[in-house]
């Protein structure tokens, strides 16, 4: 059953969450999805928060699995490799795990750079369960794993047919799209991330710090108000040197570029999508003033804000 946890209130308004779109696929299909989030993007927005059953497979199967270091070990490989034919596929493709399981994964991309994959799945396929049942067996000889707890694990995963596995592909397409459209809203387009993003696709795992996560998330909520470097380490707890040296080796940027992308991807959302001033847009952005907007504008994109908007039309 849908619950009402998921979802944000803007006034009147109940607005779609990505976990609400989650457990929207899960009602209707008889799979389970979630995202592996490369480069740390959802961690700063509310439409993007997601729980954590949504963040990793978490079957009995797989829940058993990482319960042990050798076949958590496995997983995690297993994952890196998933999620790197994922990028170089460019497109909704999908595998069989270790495990015996079965996915579709989907790339996703901010500004021409990977920063996550979709999975949807992990599923039993009726055709091939002879085969996915001896896969596990091996697995389980080879890492450890007690195969009779595995076994009743693994039966206990949903089965489909070929034909019902492949209802998965326009599915993952539709949270894809869901998905790029929250983060055009929420002005997160490039944002690199890049730490974050080749720890994940080499299986050096990590999560951002807190203080880091924290200053993020403030800037994409308050990046129309005149947020200082000094002020931001108060209010995340930490000393102004190491705030800025763990935020340009995390994010791959110095804060005051990383806040003036997040300002300048808000601002092209509304010269595409609003008539309002260019002026209007400088103020609604946290940009001083008109100018500082344009010159900022035209050394990120090659053209004026007014340039920018005449080409779109």
């Amino acid at each position: 059953m849908l619950t009402t946890d998921p979802l944000r209130r803007a006034g009147d308004r109940t607005v779609m969450t990505l976990d609400r779109f989650f457990q929207f696929i899960e009602a209707v299909l008889p799979f389970r999805a979630n995202l592996d989030d490369l480069a740390g993007f959802s961690q700063g927005s509310g439409d993007l928060n997601l729980r954590p059953e949504h963040r990793s497979h978490d079957t009995k199967l797989c829940q058993l699995a990482k319960s042990q270091p050798s076949t958590d070990h496995r997983c995690r490989l297993c994952k890196v490799a998933a999620n790197r034919a994922a990028i170089r596929t460019k497109g909704v493709s999908n595998g069989t795990c270790h495990l015996g399981l079965s996915d579709w994964t989907l790339d996703i991309k901010s500004g021409g750079q990977s920063i996550g994959v979709l999975y949807l799945g992990s599923v039993r396929i009726v055709e091939h369960l002879a085969r996915d049942r001896a896969r596990l067996l091996a697995s389980c000889e080879k890492e450890g794993l007690a195969p009779d707890a595995a076994i009743s694990a693994w039966e206990s995963t949903q089965a489909v047919t070929l034909a019902e596995f492949e209802k998965g592909r326009a599915a993952i397409v539709a949270i894809g799209e869901f998905l790029d459209g929250i983060l055009e809203n929420a002005g997160l387009h490039l944002l690199p991330f890049q730490a974050q993003l080749k720890a994940h696709l080499t299986g050096r795992y990590h999560r951002l710090p807190p203080h880091i996560s924290k200053a993020l998330a403030v800037m994409q909520k308050e990046f129309d108000t005149p947020l200082r470097a000094h002020d931001l380490c108060r209010r995340v707890g930490c000393s102004p040197g190491h705030f800025s040296r763990s935020f340009s080796e995390t994010v791959g940027m110095s804060f005051t570029d990383c806040l003036v992308q997040i300002r300048l991807n808000r601002s092209r959302r509304l010269l595409r999508r609003t008539n309002l001033q260019v002026s209007e847009i400088a103020a609604q952005t946290g940009f001083a003033d008109q100018t500082h907007f344009g010159r900022s504008f035209r050394k990120a994109y090659g053209a004026t804000p007014s340039e920018f908007r005449r080409l779109l039309a």
